[in-house]
């Protein structure tokens, strides 16, 4: 079966859809495949060429051994692994072997604040190997790797800035100047997320799966809200025990990644839901009455 091809309009779509989404999640809205999603953006000069051209290959064989991979795929607009790519295929050792000047380099950018993994983009070699070459020279090691800890007043604008959901979690942790892994676990303790969407999505910060709860309340009514549309005509007499069951089968049914969800996410899906079912028979006997 061969694939559909897009028409003008719809490529202008793709392009415009490039910025803020992935080429599987485009061609999963289109019907058609990555690779055509690809040539799509080759076409039109919306991604960079597969192969690097001659002035590039100079470039990037003038810098290795003077500029870390990092800053040459800086200096290109390129990714590190393109640069790794070409190094390999140039035959330069990405990792320049040790010796006592590097070692001091690596101690003395230790000793001044910065943790192991950022002395390794300095000196470009590999975590593994700074913290090597520290344990070697009985060099002191500091718990945090140099990066500021999350003070009580950090937390808060964390906090804040995760419930607001308009930046993402790397953009949270340089603004605050913290480790990023700080603030991901902060953003999966505040909204209760086991998991959030990868790539460019905007608004950040969107998972597949319910927040526990951002405020008192706020779950609860929203599965008051999923009860009122699947049962617009008033709950039915079923026992609450039945009826919570039927509902999660429901979703199950109609949105598969609800399979894949654990069992607390179910269980607080479950004690949300039974909660919503007794708040509207409260509020349906209140009038009966």
């Amino acid at each position: 079966m061969r694939t559909p091809k897009l028409n003008p309009a719809q490529e202008q779509q793709v392009l415009a859809l490039y910025e803020h989404s992935k080429i599987a999640e485009i061609a999963a809205r289109f019907g058609v495949s990555g690779g055509t999603i690809t040539r799509i953006l080759h076409r039109h000069g919306a991604m960079p060429p597969r192969n690097a051209t001659k002035h590039e290959q100079t470039i990037i064989h003038r810098l290795s051994g003077k500029r870390t991979q990092r800053q040459i795929a800086q200096f290109l607009g390129r990714s590190l692994s393109f640069v790794t790519f070409w190094q390999r295929r140039q035959g330069f050792r990405a990792h320049p072997k040790l010796n006592a000047k590097l070692e001091n380099q690596i101690i003395a950018l230790y000793k001044s604040g910065l943790g192991q993994a950022r002395v390794g983009r300095r000196t470009n070699v590999s975590e593994k190997v700074v913290h090597a070459v520290l344990v070697r020279h009985n060099i002191p090691l500091h718990g945090t790797g140099g990066v500021p800890t999350l003070t009580p007043e950090k937390r808060r604008k964390a906090v804040a800035m995760i419930r607001a959901k308009g930046a993402y979690l790397k953009d949270i942790a340089k603004k605050l100047g913290v480790n990023r892994a700080c603030i991901e676990k902060l953003a999966h303790a505040v909204l209760g997320c086991e998991r959030f969407f990868g790539g460019a999505i905007w608004p950040p910060l969107q998972s597949a799966f319910p927040e526990r709860q951002r405020h008192d309340g706020c779950t609860v009514g929203d599965c008051m809200n999923l009860l009122g549309r699947i049962f617009p005509d008033g709950l039915p007499p079923s026992p609450d025990s039945i009826v919570v069951p039927v509902v999660v089968d429901m979703l199950m049914t109609k949105f598969p990644f609800w399979r894949s969800a654990s069992a607390p996410v179910l269980l607080n899906l479950e004690t949300h839901l039974t909660a919503a079912v007794a708040t509207m028979r409260g509020a349906e006997q209140a009038l009966v009455n």
